[in-house]
């Protein structure tokens, strides 16, 4: 377990480094590759947790719907 933890660490510091300094193509190869690697809901939640923490994501009164 600690091993996985790991590495989904990893892959979430290699998606805050393509949101800080690569494209938006470059974070979404990024994603896509983690995806394939790492559990994917883990993944997805943390980079909509990325998104937010960078203010890219408004959320609503309904904390469900956010829009990126």
């Amino acid at each position: 377990m600690e091993l996985d933890d790991e590495k989904h660490n990893m892959w979430v510091c290699f998606l805050n480094l393509e949101l800080q300094f690569g494209t938006e193509d470059d974070l979404q190869a990024a994603y896509l590759q983690a995806l394939r690697y790492a559990d994917r809901k883990r993944i997805t939640l943390d980079l909509i947790r990325i998104y937010i923490r960078a203010d890219m994501v408004k959320v609503r009164h309904n904390p469900e719907q956010c829009l990126l």
